[in-house]
């Protein structure tokens, strides 16, 4: 019952007296025997027990009935709806619903009412059938719950309600339904180029739908830990110069991998060093020695002057030309750029 009183009858034969009364009170003096009922009032919410008794004309009184009403004015307590296990993604549309919930004045007789529903990007529900119109059935703890198996954020609606009928509020869970993997992928080493002149490069990754990812020099990453996906990372190519490989591999929230990625470039750290050099009153420019002074690259000009170094590690340089007969001629500050 939901109201503080409650009517106890009975039909009995001879009965011309008959007395009520609940668990706490005194028991009370007969009255006069009532096929209606005796009204009692003033129950406290919870179970309590209630009694009844009666007389005949000859003052034989019959055994005391007893009877157990249950006030309950609340709806059961819904303690969590979770998909999956309260799981933000899922790779398959049949998903298990778990619904934790208790009455404690009506432990039996829980029922439940469950509608299936896709979410679109406002967070609106949009359910077959509408709650409204969902059937009650009995209420379990788990079940699985199918879903259509369109990507995109799923749901529930659901209400409980007891043996007094009294109902929750609504309630409602959410998970997204992703079976793809990222996708658009593109990996950039450097300007794009496919060299770099220094071991530490910039690594450009763009991705739609990515949430971790795995980066590695050696094919199949084993080892390499996944890690919250960036569009930009830093990578440390090892020497010495020539081809180097990257190896890329992203994967999503719900877990779905894409495709190792491999990417390769080439790694060259030196520069070169060209020019021309001419001497006055001669046709003949050859032999004249170009040196970068403190070091070991040097180069004598051809007969027309040009000369070149190649394979000069990156850095400043001061260098000299010189020729038999000639005045020596300096440069200051060169400056050797990687791969230029």
């Amino acid at each position: 019952i939901d109201a503080d009183r409650v009517t106890i009858a009975a039909r009995a034969t001879f009965a011309i007296r008959g007395r009520a009364w609940k668990q706490g009170d005194a028991t009370p003096a007969y009255t006069a025997f009532s096929a209606a009922g005796y009204e009692l009032t003033g129950l406290q919410p919870g179970r309590t027990q209630v009694y009844l008794q009666l007389e005949d004309p000859c003052g034989f009184e019959s055994a005391v009935f007893e009877r157990s009403v249950v006030r309950d004015e609340d709806p059961p307590l819904i303690e969590r709806v979770q998909l999956d296990g309260g799981a933000q993604f899922t790779r398959d549309a049949n998903v298990e619903l778990t619904v934790a919930a208790a009455d404690t004045l009506s432990p039996r007789g829980l029922e439940m009412k469950l509608a299936v529903c896709t979410v679109d990007g406002a967070g609106a529900f949009s359910c077959t059938p509408q709650l409204a119109n969902a059937p009650w059935e009995d209420y379990t703890f788990r079940r699985t719950v199918a879903f259509d198996a369109a990507p995109g954020v799923k749901g529930v609606q659901l209400m409980l309600r007891d043996a007094g009928g009294h109902e929750t509020d609504v309630q409602q869970a959410t998970i997204e339904l992703d079976n793809a993997p990222p996708s658009d992928i593109g990996v950039t080493i450097g300007d794009g180029s496919g060299v770099i002149g220094r071991a530490e490069a910039t690594v450009r990754i763009n991705a739609t739908g990515a949430r971790e990812m795995k980066v590695g020099q050696v094919s199949g990453l084993a080892g390499v830990a996944w890690e919250p996906y960036r569009s930009v990372t830093i990578v440390t190519f090892p020497g010495p110069d020539g081809q180097k490989a990257l190896f890329v591999k992203l994967r999503d929230g719900a877990g779905n991998e894409a495709d190792e990625i491999v990417t390769r470039v080439t790694l060259n750290t030196r520069g070169e060093l060209r020019g021309r050099f001419t001497k006055d009153g001669t046709s003949d420019h050859g032999g004249t020695q170009v040196v970068l002074l403190g070091t070991n690259y040097a180069a004598s000009t051809s007969s027309t002057g040009d000369w070149s170094l190649t394979g000069v590690e990156a850095g400043r340089y001061d260098l000299v030309a010189a020729s038999p007969g000639y005045r020596s001629f300096r440069i200051f500050d060169l400056t050797v750029t990687a791969a230029q």
